[in-house]
């Protein structure tokens, strides 16, 4: 039996395939109680339904889990559905865990670099980064660093402006572009932030 560290799945097998990347089986623990749309406790099992979902490396191996599962029915309301599991993102292709890395690394590295290490494809990777980006930019609150480092990084088809603190190790603001007049807008902020302190 293996434990890769998901609670709502059973391992029941491990492949290696030819490219030495690792394939688990896995079964889902514990099915629904009810209907996801009504609420409807009157649910039979609809047809089996397996998916394939990449994880982290293991010793630099990709990984992809095979979840063996069910199609659900409502008797009720004639809605089918699967198992939710919390560790699998919406999508269904990657676990949760897998995007949380993903999105702090495509910082340090080339959005091709990463979908080649986790055989995600490139546009995947910075689609994960870009709904990264608009999650922070929600949730920010600007401050000045007493290190302030600024950077670009290319986006939605176009070079952002990236302001980092240095010592804190984090970015802490993304401009639409990198041109002068938005660059010294935000610098201007910066400013009137110390300003303020003093």
């Amino acid at each position: 039996m293996y434990d890769i560290g998901l609670s709502e799945l059973e391992i029941t097998e491990r492949m290696i395939d030819e490219s030495n990347d690792y394939t688990y089986q896995a079964e889902v623990k514990v099915s629904p109680s009810e209907c996801l749309e009504c609420g409807s406790v009157h649910i039979v099992k609809h047809k089996k339904h397996d998916r394939m979902v990449r994880d982290l490396n293991e010793y630099e191996h990709r990984v992809g889990i095979v979840i063996h599962g069910h199609r659900y029915q409502c008797k009720d309301c004639g809605n089918t559905f699967g198992e939710e599991l919390n560790c699998v993102d919406k999508s269904g292709r990657l676990t949760k865990r897998l995007i949380t890395k993903i999105q702090l690394e495509c910082f340090d590295r080339t959005f091709k670099d990463i979908a080649d290490e986790y055989g995600i494809s490139q546009p995947s990777v910075k689609r994960l980064f870009e709904d990264y980006v608009d999650e922070l930019s929600e949730s920010y609150t600007l401050y000045s660093p007493q290190v302030l480092g600024i950077d670009e990084v290319h986006l939605r088809s176009q070079y952002c402006g990236v302001f980092v603190d240095v010592l804190g190790q984090k970015v802490i603001e993304m401009t639409e572009n990198r041109n002068k007049v938005t660059v010294r807008n935000s610098l201007n902020r910066y400013l009137k932030i110390i300003k303020s302190s003093v």
